[in-house]
């Protein structure tokens, strides 16, 4: 079943995952007006990348893409999970707040801290994450050649 849903729509759903991370991002700096700091830039410039990469994936049908969108999920993950834990960091221990390295929007301040542990790194960090697993069981489930 997992293999039929991913030869079917693993494009697809790679595509949605980054194009609405990407969109989001955009909403809450171009909208909401909150400025992105400069972990928030390494983050988009993997993210915006893939979503415009797996648009063009999924147009062509190139499931080729899916290793490329691993690498580029990875890499965005080490920066979400930095910012993270920096942000984290700082909620609990508030004497650590402001230790990022931008001097015009402190990395360590969350705009949204829902449930708990849900900031806005977070959920870039669960979109690269499902991109790479996605990305990763499209290739797992390829026919292997003789």
């Amino acid at each position: 079943m997992l293999s039929r849903l991913l030869s079917q729509w693993g494009l697809l759903i790679l595509f949605f995952v980054a194009g609405t991370a990407s969109l989001g991002s955009l909403t809450f700096s171009e909208v909401l007006g909150w400025e992105p700091c400069k972990d928030c830039w390494f983050q988009r410039v993997f993210m915006y990348s893939q979503a415009l990469l797996l648009a063009f994936a999924f147009l062509r049908r190139d499931r080729g893409i899916a290793p490329y969108a691993i690498l580029l999920s990875l890499v965005g993950m080490v920066f979400s999970i930095n910012q993270y834990v920096g942000q984290i960091r700082s909620i609990l221990l508030p004497a650590l707040a402001g230790t990022c390295e931008d001097p015009l929007v402190d990395c360590s301040v969350s705009q949204i801290f829902q449930f708990g542990y849900i900031t806005i790194p977070m959920m870039a960090f669960t979109a690269f994450a499902m991109i790479a697993l996605v990305a990763w069981a499209m290739i797992r489930q390829r026919p292997r050649s003789a």
